[in-house]
Formats: C-alpha cells, sequence, structure tokens
C-alpha cells in the first residue's frame, strides 16, 4: 500500500473537487510544462483551503494540433510526430529544438 502526501497532491485534490464534470483543470505550474501541447483556457483565480494566495488555474480544452513543421503559440518550434513520440517512449532529440537556427544548422549537417 502506497501513500501520496503534500502540496501538490492537495492542491490536486482541490482542483479536481472545483472542476466541472468532464473537464480538467490544472494550476500554473502543470500549464507551464504542458502549454506547448495543451490548449488551455485561463480561468479566474481561486482561493483553495489551505492557501493564503489566490491560485492561478486553467481549464485544459484539448491537445494543440499540429499538422506541420512550425511554431507554437508560445513560439518554440514544433513537429508533427511529436505526440507519436511521446507515446512510445519520449519526444525524438529533434524535438528539443528551441530555434529556426539550429534548425538551420541540423539541416547543413545532413545535406553535407
Amino acid at each position: 500500500e502506497y501513500t501520496c502526501l503534500g502540496d501538490t497532491v492537495n492542491l490536486s485534490a482541490r482542483l479536481m473537487a472545483s472542476a466541472r464534470k468532464n473537464s480538467v483543470l490544472v494550476d500554473e505550474a502543470t500549464y507551464n510544462l504542458t502549454k506547448g501541447t495543451i490548449v488551455y483556457e485561463r480561468l479566474d483565480p481561486i482561493m483553495v483551503k489551505g492557501k493564503s494566495n489566490l491560485i492561478p488555474i486553467f481549464r485544459a480544452l484539448g491537445i494543440q494540433k499540429v499538422g506541420q513543421i512550425g511554431q507554437s503559440r508560445q513560439a518554440q518550434l514544433r513537429f508533427p510526430w511529436t505526440q507519436r513520440c511521446s507515446s512510445v517512449g519520449g519526444p525524438d532529440p529533434i524535438d528539443k529544438l528551441t530555434t529556426w537556427g539550429k534548425l538551420s544548422w541540423c539541416d547543413s549537417l545532413l545535406s553535407s
């Protein structure tokens, strides 16, 4: 038998209790880690038990559709195969590219 305790677990429980049926609410930390893959709607901050400040929250709306190489809404490079690679053991190293300059550099290496 295992038990998880702590601030993150408590906040998650509060957000689950505040979410509408069939919706997912996340805090700012989760939003920042996943905003390149998931589309969110920013909601008004809420007060939760055990916290003295308002908590910024976001409602997940769905997976970002990326059909071509390009930039995401956060100006990060996006590739159409990222989601597929993630489901079979992790993103490709090429998904770590963050600028067009790095992509051009890789292209020059491949073409030489």
